[in-house]
């Protein structure tokens, strides 16, 4: 039964989750006819309104039942695309309604992340690798999904992209409701005896969520190793390989519309089946080592690319681009979990979201300027260098290594 709830209901929010995406760009592109930069300002204040949100909604999610925060920020996302229709076919939408769905979708997503992540953990007890890498599996699997149907959307319309999102949100928050608290077993609230794991602050120390987050980050050596290196990563990886895949694919490589859409979807592919594949092999004992070699993975990736690859090489590469990067990801979300308390994991997983959402568009303008002065081949040794040199730093370094995932020895 908790199968057959939990990962639909996963899977359909993020299904409208990517649609929304694509509604959002060909509004503001296609009808609305704004700028790159006005554009470009719309999507820094979406992430800005989630980065500011996150330590609310990470105090939410361990305050209350997750799946219960995860139906209210469907059903509020369901209400904010009828209400869309409504304007639409009223005629009275106009640029300030656009920003305005814009932001409060955004904000609602907020409160949603941790809520994700803390009920996939609590709703599979002993089960951590699994639980992330098929929560993660489904949420791409449906972003992917959600962005081909939006693809159609001068075939079927505004409002029919837009009712199909409302129905799939209506649905999902009936899958969410469907997972009753008996059925969520709490995950032990102990740490594994390792070395790396500091004394955590006591929940009852603190007076608000901000404040337990900044004293959490203090007081855990080993969460601040990790977010420094969740940093980079957003900086260097996501944010550059949001910058770099258009240039790298279009102009680069020559990839016409087709061909560059299948590029999106071999990389999303690629994480879809690591993901997948980590759900049912060994748990990774030290997930942090993992973690730390994905870096070479992806500097001996880059430059690979800069060899002038194959038109079916460029493809691979793509492909164990988007392998590498879920598994980075996959690691590190399960580093974030082994290192905290139960009653902790919302705040976390929020100060966690707040970091990648906040180093990824710093990466993306850094990619852009590099790329105006140098060239591909040049942006793609400087992805490639700084990877070799954080991962030689973290050798300096045991925390991140000898992190043990929790449970991991009673499987």
């Amino acid at each position: 039964m908790l199968k057959s709830t939990l990962y639909p209901a996963i899977g359909l929010t993020y299904i409208s989750h990517g649609a929304q995406w694509v509604v959002i760009t060909w509004l503001a592109i296609d009808i609305l006819s704004l700028s790159p930069i006005a554009v470009g300002s719309l999507v820094a204040a979406m992430l800005l309104v989630q980065v500011a949100l996150l330590p609310i909604a990470g105090r939410m999610a361990d305050t209350i039942r997750p799946t219960l925060l995860a139906q209210w920020t469907a059903t509020g996302l369901c209400v904010s695309h009828l209400l869309l229709v409504g304007v639409v076919l009223a005629w009275w939408f106009n640029i300030v309604i656009f920003v305005l769905y814009a932001l409060f979708t955004s904000a609602i997503t907020a409160f949603f992340l941790p809520a994700k992540d803390k009920a996939c953990v609590e709703l599979l007890p002993n089960r951590l690798q699994k639980a992330l890498a098929l929560g993660s599996a489904f949420q791409f699997l449906g972003v992917a999904i959600g962005a081909m149907i939006a693809g159609f959307i001068d075939d079927v319309g505004l409002t029919g992209i837009l009712i199909l999102q409302s129905f799939l949100m209506a649905l999902a928050a009936v899958y969410w409701g469907f997972i009753e608290p008996s059925s969520a077993v709490r995950v032990r609230d102990t740490l594994p005896d390792s070395a790396t794991c500091d004394t955590l602050v006591s929940d009852q120390s603190v007076k608000n969520s901000t404040s337990h987050l900044m004293m959490l980050f203090k007081a855990n050596g080993v969460l601040r190793h990790l977010l420094a290196l969740c940093a980079f990563n957003g900086f260097m990886h996501m944010g550059f390989a949001v910058a770099l895949f258009p240039v790298l694919g279009i102009q680069h490589w020559g990839f016409d519309n087709l061909h560059y859409a299948i590029m999106q979807g071999v990389f999303s592919l690629g994480a879809v089946v690591v993901y997948v594949s980590n759900a049912y092999r060994k748990p990774q004992q030290y997930p942090g080592q993992g973690m730390l070699f994905c870096l070479l993975y992806t500097a001996a990736i880059a430059y690979a690319i800069t060899r002038e690859p194959t038109f079916w090489g460029s493809y691979g590469l793509i492909f164990l681009w988007g392998v590498t990067a879920g598994y980075s990801a996959s690691m590190s979300r399960i580093v974030l979990h082994s290192i905290v308390r139960e009653h902790e994991r919302g705040r976390t997983v929020a100060l966690y979201q707040m970091v990648l959402l906040s180093a990824a568009p710093l990466g993306c303008l850094a990619c852009g300027l590099i790329l105006h002065f140098m060239n591909m081949t040049q942006t793609l040794y400087v992805l490639s260098s700084a990877s070799v040199i954080v991962f030689i730093i973290f050798l300096f370094s045991r925390r991140l290594w000898a992190v043990e995932q929790a449970c991991a020895s009673e499987r």
